[in-house]
């Protein structure tokens, strides 16, 4: 397995800084994850590596789905390379929806979820929700990245979660940041 936690950082994907992420909170931490797709021998070998991983894990699995936005550009080589069909869920509202083929074919499915990066659970919660709905099951969540703390785990009830990275980042609300006390700019990648 290829060391990605360093080579992240001598990417550029793992930055430090005060940033501020999609759930509001802050954090000192900001991977990058764009820029693992720009690198394609870089993006190839995290493929592999979840191909790899996913193999390894024995378990028995009917299809891959992603949610649309960041995980679909990781579900469909590792789909492909596992010779599986693939489905992607999309943001509605709050929630996930499945398109209707997706919803007929998921019945009775063992589903395993590839995405990014795992850090609040939230996304992955609301698309097994939706899964499990469609009477499909979630068997597994597979990711390039685990920056979640334990809480996050818990709080979702997620169990046989795995990736090729795992290193907690801390978040913090507005009012708990020390950089925000400190006076420390937000840092702005996009």
């Amino acid at each position: 397995m290829i060391d990605l936690q360093e080579r992240f950082y001598d990417e550029g994907i793992i930055v430090d800084g005060h940033f501020k992420l999609n759930s509001g909170k802050h954090t000192d931490k900001y991977i990058y994850k764009d820029k693992i797709y720009c690198n394609g021998k870089l993006f190839c070998e995290c493929i592999d590596e979840l191909t790899t991983m996913i193999l390894k894990s024995d378990l028995e699995i009917d299809c891959v789905a992603s949610p649309s936005a960041g995980g679909v550009v990781l579900g469909s080589p590792v789909a492909i390379d596992l010779n599986k069909p693939l489905i992607y869920g999309e943001k509605d509202g709050e929630g996930f929806k499945l398109r209707k083929c997706f919803r007929e074919f998921v019945k009775d499915k063992k589903i395993i979820i590839v995405d990014d990066i795992f850090s609040s659970g939230k996304t992955i919660y609301l698309l097994r929700d939706v899964i499990n709905k469609n009477g499909g099951s979630v068997v597994g969540v597979f990711c390039i990245w685990n920056r979640s703390l334990q809480r996050e785990l818990d709080r979702f009830t997620f169990t046989n979660i795995q990736s090729l990275v795992t290193m907690s980042i801390d978040a913090y609300d507005d009012n708990d940041c020390y950089q925000c006390r400190e006076g420390l700019p937000i840092t702005n990648l996009k």
